[in-house]
């Protein structure tokens, strides 16, 4: 993600096989739409001008899944 904040000039985020959002980083790669989409609490960093820098992760928002019984 981070790549994409610094490098493209759009992107498109897909969620369950379907387009979910496209367009500039900055728009397409907030908070809300990564927390969606990777079931992680993200903080976004701007760098001057606005411009999303960097995406830190913060917490996992969905509990992890449980090993199966013959691990």
């Amino acid at each position: 993600l981070n790549a994409a904040v610094r490098h493209a000039d759009m992107v498109l985020l897909l969620h369950e096989g379907r387009v979910l959002e496209v367009g500039p980083p900055g728009q397409v790669l907030t908070p809300v739409n990564v927390r969606r989409v990777f079931q992680v609490e993200v903080s976004v960093l701007d760098r001057p001008g606005g411009q999303p820098a960097w995406i830190a992760p913060v917490a996992v928002s969905a509990p992890a899944p449980a090993w199966p019984a013959n691990c």
